[in-house]
């Protein structure tokens, strides 16, 4: 579940969290043993003994209104908390029971009910008590819980249930546990009872002698919620009622420690926990996560599909389960194991037909019918999809080494373009034709009458790798290896990419689902496509991974999504979409100029002001990190700015006027808040801009440049053929060093090749020019690395490896065009830019650097030394627009590439195509 967690790293003074609360601006307040805080959304703000308190263990926090707080602590008794500081603290024996204070409910504005270790009392604003020692002569020990129901004040304390009436407390006559009270929540119906011994509940009206037992054996610390909606901390993890079915959640399922202290119900629908290893979070939402710990045989998802009988079947990394329906959530039991799996295909006749790297594997009745391998016919046993035409009966398989066809349980014989392919992905749209992503770029779509076809850039397509085919009525979705996604119908082909919104252009998994909006899996989390907008969802909404894996989803016949990561299988359901908040409020915490002093609403600051800094916050917490705020200031800056993440604002030097200073905030769905907050101030005009000053300064300007001009007109007619003299010359020289500094800034010194600038400028420079350049275009990047080149300088030193690399830098030089860019990057490492080269021009290109390194030779000390290289080869085709990653996804690719090439030895080139699976 989506938990998250803040200790002492995010701020807070001290990690044991014994009270929250939220107050009625929406600030959250923290009780640790090191302080009380108020956390923002971006930071924790600490008060302690010498902000007022009388003592720095927090036991419970209550919100007054106007922003005053009760604040009840450990040893320390009661303190009322104003404009962040304690103004006044209330002790025992004169006001309190006891000085250790265990529970804290509000009684109006006026008074605050205090429980304590030895009694009740009842606390007022102007310091005046009224104390409860007894219930019916029975100590009142330990009251962990008081709570308001209705006009009844009833307190939970070691020795059970009592109920304050006038200025006496009696026993109410209901066994709940002989452990002690520890808990208590009201509702309309039932006010719910939280024991050592076990979650209990009554009639609210409390006339049932006998309470109903919820959960045994438990130890209740805190409860929180609503009617059908009950929380409780345990000492065991945390318990959810939501009126028929309880259920535990552990550390299993993401709960940060078992150890949970106190629990809060927000008007955001948070859940927030104080536990023994800092302030807990649970955002309810639609994304729920499986791993091994739900019975997965492993982590990464590689597959998913349903099968006849409406079991989920999951592929993993190490083989394949299947999920029992238990209520709403799958319970999953492993098929088989040691299989890495690909695809999950489920067969009319109820089979399963499962994609391994050790064959293809028939199941039924989850047992093993038959596995296909290469001595049943297919091209080879690593297999890596699955399709299935219902109308003609065909099932295709995509191996490692080609494709083939299964037809009335046989193999068929395949036309050359059809067999040769090798496919990553494979689906069959709903016209029957089949779609084949294949392992080297592009796609191959079989039409029904068995024409074929290659979609690439040339078509309006991408070259590169397809890892997720699905479709609907009217078309075919195709995401790629970094040229985004693409929608293919009648039309045409249109994309979907950064430039549109999309989070990220690597697509490994496109859904479209029963409602009409379709699902992209990045590489930077789970973006949502409808009526044409783009919604993000990232970590913060419950998502275990950013990266999803290769082509697994599924919508299941209840309408749940299910999607695979390399941290689990995530299932989202629609039923639990998150309903539409209110726009985030936006709230200004401070404005100062200079070294920190305050800005007041109206205020005029001196001219010598320095920075005028704003401190703006919202306090929409359900995912406070995808805050940002947009500002401006009327009437120097009237338009707003680009929304940005940090919440402070500052202004230097603003020359003299009236200004309004506005800011909104924005949340993760893109909701701007409906009123901008506002401040208006002045700044003053400085004394020497006063109109008197500077009429009496012009009357002095005025004559004094009479005089000045007078005496310097012949000065100036005198110097001026001897400057301008001057500065020819030294105009002159220094153009001539100029360029003589930049061209010893590009260039490598040693081989006289450009450097690592140079060639990082020239590459954005073939990028941006391949931008504009036709869809045919390419642009090919091949990275040389020297093979064994450190033994050369580790036996004879460098000497005679700077002879090899001048020598090596000569030869790559020579052999290729004059438009192309030889760079040296590193020590032994060497990059070739070739422009307008498509893939099979590149190869040819990288075999004759290959022979041009080879065929060195330098003499050094009576020896001849000579070296061989290795390259790594990408390819890029024109996109959408050009993009400052691009640079660092070309060079990775190549750079992938080339150390594939250094594992099989060296002395060789290979392209990233032949890396990718």
């Amino acid at each position: 579940m989506n938990f998250s967690l803040y200790t002492n790293t995010e701020g807070l003074p001290q990690r044991q969290v014994l009270a929250v609360t939220r107050d009625e601006q929406g600030y959250l307040w923290v009780g640790t043993y090191g302080g009380l805080s108020r956390f923002n959304g971006r930071s924790f703000l600490t008060l302690r003994t010498h902000h007022g308190l009388s003592s720095n263990g927090i036991q419970d926090i209550v919100a007054v209104g106007s922003g005053r707080l009760w604040v009840g602590t450990s040893g320390g008794g009661v303190c009322l908390v104003e404009a962040l500081r304690a103004t006044r603290c209330f002790h025992a024996p004169n006001t309190l029971t006891s000085e250790d204070v265990l529970d804290l409910e509000m009684d109006g504005e006026e008074s605050v009910w205090v429980g304590g270790f030895d009694g009740v009392t009842r606390l007022f604003a102007d310091g005046s008590s009224q104390k409860f020692g007894d219930a019916d002569g029975k100590v009142l020990r330990n009251v962990w819980s008081i709570k308001k129901v209705g006009q009844r004040i009833i307190v939970g304390f070691s020795g059970g249930l009592a109920e304050i009436r006038g200025d006496r407390a009696h026993l109410l006559p209901v066994q709940v546990s002989d452990g002690g009270v520890r808990a208590l929540l009201p509702t309309q119906r039932w006010l719910y009872v939280g024991c050592e011994r076990g979650l209990f509940r009554l009639p609210a009206s409390l006339e049932a002698p006998q309470p109903e037992l919820l959960v045994p054996n438990i130890t209740v610390q805190d409860l929180s919620g609503g009617e059908d909606n009950v929380w409780a901390a345990t000492r065991t993890g945390l318990l959810h009622w939501d009126g028929q079915t309880l259920r535990t959640l552990t550390t299993k399922n993401g709960l940060p420690t078992e150890v949970v202290h106190r629990v809060l119900l927000d008007h955001e629908g948070i859940l927030w926990m104080g536990t023994e290893e800092g302030l807990g979070k649970l955002v309810p939402g639609p994304f729920l996560t499986f791993t091994t710990a739900d019975g997965l045989p492993h982590n990464f998802v590689r597959a998913i599909a349903e099968d006849a009988k409406g079991r989920l079947v999951v592929g993993t990394r190490n083989g394949l389960a299947v999920g029992e329906r238990d209520g709403s959530l799958p319970r999953f039991h492993s098929v088989f194991t040691e299989r890495r799996v690909y695809s999950i295909l489920p067969h009319p006749s109820g089979d399963l037909w499962v994609a391994t790297n050790g064959g293809v594997v028939q199941l039924r009745n989850d047992q093993t019918a038959r596995i296909w391998q290469e001595k049943d016919g297919l091209p080879d046993r690593f297999t890596f999809a699955l399709a299935y035409d219902a109308t003609t009966d065909e099932l295709w398989l995509g191996t490692w080494s080609g494709t083939a066809c299964l037809k009335q349980g046989k193999l068929v014989s395949l036309p050359p373009p059809l067999a040769s392919a090798r496919p990553l992905s494979m689906h069959v749209d709903q016209r029957g034709r089949l779609w084949i992503g294949l392992r080297d770029g592009k796609v191959l779509v079989r039409e029904r009458n068995g024409n074929t076809k290659v979609l690439g850039a040339a078509e309006g397509f991408s070259d590169q790798v397809v890892w997720s085919i699905a479709s609907d009525e009217q078309g075919v979705w195709l995401g790629t290896n970094g040229d985004g996604a693409f929608y293919v119908s009648d039309h045409g082909i249109s994309r979907w990419d950064t430039s549109k919104g999309l989070v990220d252009d690597f697509v490994w998994q496109v859904l479209p689902d029963k409602k009409g909006r379709v699902w992209f899996f990045t590489s930077q989390g789970l973006d949502r496509l409808e009526a044409g907008n783009i919604r993000h969802f990232g970590a913060h909404d419950g998502l275990p991974d950013l990266e999803g894996s290769a082509n697994a989803c599924w919508q299941d016949s209840r309408g749940n999504l299910w999607f695979g990561t390399g941290s689990g299988l995530v299932r989202y359901d629609p039923q639990a979409e998150n309903k539409a908040l209110a726009p985030p409020q936006v709230l200004l915490e401070s404005a100062t100029f200079g070294n920190g002093v305050a800005v007041q609403p109206g205020m005029q600051l001196p001219s010598t002001h320095g920075r005028v800094v704003f401190s703006v916050v919202s306090l929409a917490l359900r995912n406070e990190k995808a805050l940002r705020y947009s500002y401006r200031l009327l009437p120097a800056q009237p338009s707003w700015s680009p929304p940005q993440a940090q919440g402070e604002i500052a202004f230097a030097a603003l020359g003299p006027g009236s200004y309004r200073f506005e800011a909104v905030a924005l949340d993760a769905d893109g909701q701007r808040s409906e009123t901008p907050v506002a401040f208006e101030f002045s700044v003053a005009r400085p004394w020497w801009q006063s109109p008197l000053f500077l009429m009496a300064l012009v009357l002095l300007a005025v004559g004094l440049t009479v005089a000045y001009s007078r005496w310097r007109l012949a000065r100036v007619q005198a110097r001026a053929r001897e400057l301008e003299r001057l500065v020819n010359e030294r105009t002159r020289e220094l153009a001539e060093k100029a360029l003589e500094l930049a061209r010893l800034a590009e260039t490598d010194e040693l081989t006289g090749l450009p450097n690592r600038r140079k060639f990082f400028e020239t590459l954005r420079s073939e990028l941006q020019r391949l931008w504009r350049a036709p869809q045919e275009t390419r642009l090919a990047l091949l990275l040389v690395d020297l093979d064994n080149f450190k033994d050369i300088n580790d036996t004879l030193g460098h000497s005679a490896g700077d002879l090899v690399l001048k020598a090596v830098g000569a030869a790559l030089a020579a052999s290729v065009r004059t438009t192309d860019t030889v760079a040296r990057i590193g020590g032994d490492e060497f990059a070739v830019i070739l422009p307008m080269t498509d893939r099979l021009g590149a190869a040819v290109v990288a075999r004759k650097v290959l022979d041009a390194v080879g065929g060195v030779r330098v003499d050094f000390a009576g020896r001849t030394l000579s070296v061989t290289a290795t390259a790594g080869l990408a390819v890029v085709a024109p996109t959408a627009a050009f993009a400052e990653e691009e640079i660092t996804r070309l060079v990775q690719r190549a750079d992938v590439a080339l150390y594939a090439a250094k594992r099989r030895g060296g002395n060789i080139f290979l392209e990233d195509t032949e890396t990718l699976a």
